[in-house]
């Protein structure tokens, strides 16, 4: 018999999306509904239900909707008493204590050392990517130490709703094309110099100039060389992909670059690294910005809605305003949880030393051992090419973590085989 693997597509999110009132009250009153009723399904639970808060608007307005709905429906599996992160440089942990009180609940303040080299390889292989985002690993970890085993988290609405900062630029891009062509459609109509005139009279932006954004050229697939590796170009293109560009050219720019990054880009990455980072500790993720009809409704939704009063996100934060304290509403600040720098010390460097010295690192046939010790034990070089070492070193590093997990795997099957004769 001859078998053959065929992809079928089981979702598309261009054939989902929905039909947006122009009433801006109707769009407020649908996100309301749609991220209320999303945040009711994922309290369906026969385990402890906790929440984590960092004092930003999203994870600020989901745990507002969570005490809402346990005041009216007194659910007694979730718990309330929100898990914060507190670290260096934290911008939002004040708001954060500010809405706890607001909500009069007892926050649990999670705090660890976040330059900590210990266990390095085990946490890397937890959350199964190089990159040390370590923190998310304590959330869970402190949820799970007290019995929780779902969280309800604040994940999504900065890839639907354009939050980011490269979203805002993209907007700007598509903005400013908009007032080009509007441009072009005075000199036609008038000529040059009625533009001119028109500039001068409502104080428009002289010179202005479009920019090229056809969405192929904004379709990049990274290429990640390593000097320290030999290795062969693996071709990772979603077979998908294409067809969906080609759709996308009847949508505009905004929504264009939104879908590519929610569908094939950023989201995916982000949703990886934070399931693994949960159930590293056995916990469930639940994200209600993440429920489809909410995600496609609020994707869906016209750039401009998105960006006013000079912030993002700013039709979430007009729906949902009114349960929260002005303060949370009004910062202007996007701020994520930390990753672990570990370049900047001896300690660190005595990590990456203490690595590329071990025999199984040596005798790899993956990367040039020989050259990496050189390079890193010449200072010169060492600065400059400290970022490919790391990269190699993490990638190292986090392999030993999965053997460990692999020893201590085959060992415990080892133990309950034993077991398992023993009652025979």
């Amino acid at each position: 018999n001859s078998y053959e693997v065929n992809k079928v597509r089981w979702w598309k999110g261009l054939d989902n999306f929905p039909n947006i009132s122009i009433n801006i009250k109707s769009i407020k009153e649908k996100l309301n509904e749609l991220l209320i009723d999303a945040t009711q399904k994922r309290l369906v639970s026969d385990v402890k239900i906790a929440t984590s808060l960092s004092g930003g608007v999203d994870s600020s307005i989901i745990f507002s909707i969570l005490n809402n709905i346990k005041k009216e429906k007194n659910n007694e599996k979730i718990n309330l008493n929100p898990f914060v992160i507190k670290h260096s440089n934290n911008k939002t942990f004040d708001v954060a204590m500010e809405l706890s009180n607001f909500f009069n609940r007892k926050p649990i303040i999670v705090e660890y050392d976040e330059d900590s080299i210990d266990n390095f390889s085990n946490k890397l292989s937890a959350i199964e990517i190089t990159e040390p985002y370590f923190s998310q690993l304590e959330v869970y970890k402190a949820q799970n130490e007290r019995g929780f085993k779902v969280s309800i988290d604040g994940h999504g609405a900065d890839e639907c709703l354009g939050g980011y900062d490269k979203d805002i630029e993209n907007f700007g891009m598509y903005f400013q094309n908009s007032l080009a062509d509007l441009y072009r459609a005075i000199i036609n109509l008038k000529g040059a110099e009625h533009l001119k005139e028109t500039i001068k009279r409502l104080n428009l932006i002289p010179n202005l100039h479009g920019f090229d954004i056809d969405i192929k050229r904004f379709v990049k697939i990274k290429e990640y060389r390593n000097e320290y590796v030999n290795s062969e170009k693996i071709d990772l293109i979603n077979p998908f992909l294409e067809e969906d560009i080609t759709e996308l050219i009847n949508y505009d720019f905004p929504h264009q670059i939104l879908y590519l990054n929610s569908t094939y880009g950023h989201m995916q990455w982000l949703l990886n690294k934070w399931d693994k980072a949960s159930m590293a500790s056995s916990v469930e993720i639940r994200s209600p910005f993440l429920d489809w009809r909410f995600f496609q409704y609020a994707l869906a939704l016209p750039a401009e809605l998105k960006t006013k009063n000079g912030q993002n996100k700013s039709i979430l934060r007009d729906t949902f305003g009114k349960m929260l304290p002005k303060s949370v509403m009004e910062k202007k600040f996007k701020q994520g949880l930390p990753i672990v720098d570990f370049r900047k010390d001896k300690i660190a460097l005595n990590l990456i030393n203490e690595a590329i010295n071990q025999d199984d690192f040596k005798t790899s046939n993956i990367w040039n051992s020989q050259k990496i010790i050189a390079d890193f034990n010449n200072i010169n070089i060492r600065s400059k090419k400290i970022n490919k070492i790391l990269n190699l070193i993490r990638t190292y590093l986090m392999n030993k973590g999965f053997e460990k997990r692999k020893e201590k795997i085959i060992n415990t099957y080892k133990k309950c085989e034993e077991s398992f004769n023993k009652l025979n």
